[in-house]
């Protein structure tokens, strides 16, 4: 095995060198060894290891390595090196599941703490000096783009419903195929879901949408009926779908917030009725701005009209419902018109809107809320009028105005 990029981490190998001092108490688990037996780069890193939280926590203090106990109930310390994060979390077994939680005991049995995890492909651990511990086969999983539960599935899936959603994440990483036996049991507990925080539903659901191949498993998690429970209402694929199939064609980069959009029903027009899901405001402003049907773009939008939009939302909104409805046209042949539009808000640099409070106050009108009212009334002619770039005609729209208020 070609060990030069894992040697080439340098804070990874001081982490574990730290941790290890004098006997093997960690190895590197799950993503990263994944990723690295796939020759994939990944910067995040999740180490297993038999010390309890408080003593990884003295041990890289004395090193001088911030680290944050980002989870004890679970045994876990985050540390932070550079640019680096390291989840280290505290050997364990896991009991009296309820499908969201479980009571933790720690151990110091590499094979207990295995047996916990959800996916083969996940209990493969990577000791400091590159040997493998792979006790449930997860390798030859890996090689046949497997996912496989670790032991009875029902049970797994039992023991926390989160793993449904799982599950499907990483079928859309390895572009894999689903087995019956686990398709059912995933269908007969799909209605557990909607138990999870919305916190874990929503983490968990995008990460499905950021990953490739999510076309096929999102049309996947419809025919199990796992899309109609989180969004509360039937989905219609046809946007999603056109939407995978124009940014492949014409490679644009996947943005999952359109992508998002373009699965919420028609009837949820406000992002309070998406109970499922826990939006950053960041998320909240972008979705509901995509999902109000009184921002649809046309195709047919003109030069003027256009203008318009990209003033009052900005390029990268503008843009974004650009792509979101050209998914919606039923006319797939509107693509050149789309893209029009699409190089149009490119193009156009929106101008500084010329007139201040302060030219609304040397007309007499007293400081307060009219102010404000009035600008915005010259604001909204000035904008319908194209941007007219004339100072004298907006001052005679201010007086007008102003003489029919004060």
């Amino acid at each position: 095995m070609d060990l030069s990029n894992f040697y080439q981490n340098k804070d990874c190998q001081k982490i574990l060198k730290i941790l290890n001092n004098n006997n093997e108490t960690s190895r590197i688990v799950g993503g990263y060894v994944r990723d690295y037996l796939r020759n994939i780069e990944t910067k995040d890193i999740d180490i297993a290891t038999k010390l309890n939280p408080n003593e990884v926590i003295e041990l890289l203090s004395k090193e001088k390595i911030k680290t944050v106990p980002t989870g004890l109930s679970h045994g876990t310390v985050s540390a932070f090196i550079n640019d680096q994060i390291f989840e280290i979390t505290t050997l364990r077994k896991d009991s009296n599941h309820d499908g969201r939680h479980a009571n933790i005991e720690f151990t110091e049995d590499w094979e207990e703490d295995a047996s916990r995890r959800d996916f083969t492909i996940n209990a493969i651990y990577m000791d400091y000096n590159g040997e493998i511990y792979d006790p449930f086969d997860g390798i030859s999983d890996l090689n046949n783009g497997v996912v496989k539960f670790i032991g009875d599935p029902e049970k797994r899936i039992k023991e926390d419903y989160l793993r449904i959603l799982r599950y499907y994440r990483f079928l859309t990483i390895y572009n894999s195929s689903i087995d019956n036996k686990t398709r059912k049991l995933i269908q007969k507990n799909a209605d557990k879901i909607i138990n999870l925080s919305s916190e874990r539903i929503h983490q968990e659901f995008f990460k499905i949408l950021s990953n490739d191949h999510t076309g096929k498993i999102i049309n996947l998690m419809k025919d199990d009926g796992i899309l109609d429970l989180v969004f509360s209402d039937s989905v219609n694929l046809k946007t999603y779908d056109r939407i995978i199939d124009i940014d492949n064609e014409l490679f644009f980069d996947q943005d999952i917030l359109i992508k998002f959009a373009s699965l919420v029903p028609k009837k949820i027009q406000k992002i309070k009725d998406l109970k499922c899901f826990a939006f950053s405001n960041k998320e909240k402003k972008i979705i509901d701005l995509l999902i109000n049907p009184n921002n649809e773009i046309k195709s047919y939008q003109s030069v003027k009209e256009v203008r318009a939009i990209l003033y009052n939302f900005g390029i990268d909104n503008f843009t974004s419902l650009t792509r979101l409805y050209w998914a919606k046209d039923k006319k797939i042949s509107n693509i050149s018109q789309w893209r029009a539009l699409l190089a149009m808000g490119q193009s156009w640099k929106a101008p500084k809107f010329p007139i201040s409070a302060k030219d609304i106050l040397l007309l007499g009108v007293p400081e307060g809320p009219l102010v404000g009212e009035i600008l915005s009334e010259v604001e909204d002619w000035w904008i319908e009028s194209d941007f007219i770039d004339d100072k004298a005609s907006l001052f005679e729209r201010i007086k007008a105005i102003v003489g029919a208020k004060i």
